[in-house]
């Protein structure tokens, strides 16, 4: 069998097989493992909370891992000046339903704009662009709208790693399905109590608080039989 490669952007993988895939796979989860609890020793309360210090550091580095796997798009200007997308610098783009390759070479004239030209301003600073820079507007706030996205994901990724290495070195693993369960079931009773009060508040024929606390302790009295 031959092996597969997987080109993502500037993260080229080769696969040998199956076996190989499912190696490769490990090995990155366990450097991303590392790297959390590294972040756990500098930041104990990682899983709860993110700083504005911490999160402008971690941005940083996702800035750079952005750009590595998106590069810049690249225009041309049109006989009217309008900015006419020619390209990516790192892989090939559909637009407007074309395909356009990579851009191995910068034609003369023409500009690239990526996530390292939206950092340039503030996010006050782009809202007031829409207005007066209305066509490099449309160029940058969907660069900056991906690369949110896509911060905002790898960090919360991130502190569900984090939660889980804490959950377990408290060991809490082995129950914490059943439990969650339960606490979601009491959240949820809860909030149905407040609404057939607020219900019957607005005179609701079909509310009754009295009722319903019957229904409710008959129902965790059946489901917590043993």
């Amino acid at each position: 069998m031959k092996a597969k490669q997987n080109n993502t952007a500037n993260n080229a993988v080769t696969i040998k097989n199956e076996k190989d895939a499912a190696y490769q796979f490990a090995v990155l989860r366990d450097s991303g493992r590392s790297i959390v609890q590294w972040i756990l020793e500098k930041h104990p309360d990682f899983a709860d909370n993110v700083s504005d210090t911490l999160k402008a550091q971690l941005y940083e580095g996702l800035t750079t891992r952005y750009h590595e796997n998106n590069g810049e798009n690249v225009f041309i200007q049109g006989d009217t000046g309008t900015l006419i997308p020619i390209g990516n610098t790192v892989k090939g783009v559909a637009c407007n339903g074309k395909f356009m390759p990579k851009v191995e070479k910068m034609p003369e004239g023409a500009v690239a704009y990526g996530i390292h030209h939206v950092l340039a301003y503030t996010p006050q600073q782009l809202g007031m662009m829409k207005s007066k820079e209305p066509a490099l507007h449309s160029i940058l706030s969907p660069i900056n709208s991906s690369f949110r996205k896509y911060a905002s994901n790898t960090v919360g990724d991130m502190q569900k790693m984090a939660k889980k290495i804490i959950d377990e070195k408290e060991g809490k693993t082995q129950t914490r399905e059943m439990l969650l369960f339960i606490d979601s079931m009491t959240k949820q009773f809860d909030a149905w109590d407040k609404q057939v009060k607020n219900a019957e508040k607005r005179l609701d024929d079909t509310a009754s608080s009295v009722r319903y606390r019957v229904a409710r302790d008959a129902f965790f009295k059946a489901y917590n039989a043993k």
